[in-house]
Formats: structure tokens, sequence, C-alpha cells
């Protein structure tokens, strides 16, 4: 099972951070919830990169939210990827 490690709640959300903010939507909407876990932490040092959002991923732990998404795509071999649907204008539109 997917853990999702995020800085903790506050003010009624499950973090405060716009990273983990970010990590915990993607997750919700690409993956489905029997295969993650929302952890709330408050160790960025589980992370490699020392930031949390941190995904462990087995043994693997991978460090914020583009990295974690990047690593969701490879995984699931483009199942999870939220923009599959999306034309190459899209993609422009989304970059932009």
């Amino acid at each position: 099972m997917l853990q999702l490690h995020v800085w903790g709640p506050a003010f009624g959300l499950p973090s405060i951070d716009p990273q983990c903010l970010a990590a915990i939507a993607y997750m919700s909407q690409a993956v489905p919830q029997p295969k993650w876990k929302l952890i709330a932490s408050s160790d960025p040092t589980l992370s490699p990169t020392r930031e949390l959002p941190a995904l462990r991923d087995d043994s693997i732990w991978i460090g914020g939210f583009q990295n974690i998404v990047a690593h969701l795509l490879e995984k699931s071999k483009g199942q999870w990827d939220l923009d599959r649907d999306c034309t190459s204008q899209d993609r422009a539109d989304i970059s932009a």
C-alpha cells in the first residue's frame, strides 16, 4: 500500500501546505482508495529531498509533488495520469 506523508491537518483541511494539498488531491483523483493511505506527519527527513509531501512505496521514498506524480505515472504505466485524455493543445494550456 502506498503511504502519502503530509504536513498535518489544520483549519479543517488535511494539510495547510500547498504541495501536500496538491498531492492529496492528485492521489484522491488518480489512485484507487484501497491502494493508498494518508498519514499526517511532521518529519520531512523521511523523504530523500527532505520535504513533505513524501510518498512511501514499499521501501522506496519519493519527495515532492512533481516527483510523486512522476513516480505514480511510471508505477501505473500511465493509468493514473489525470491528463491522459488531454490533447497536445490542452497540455500546452495546462503548462501555460
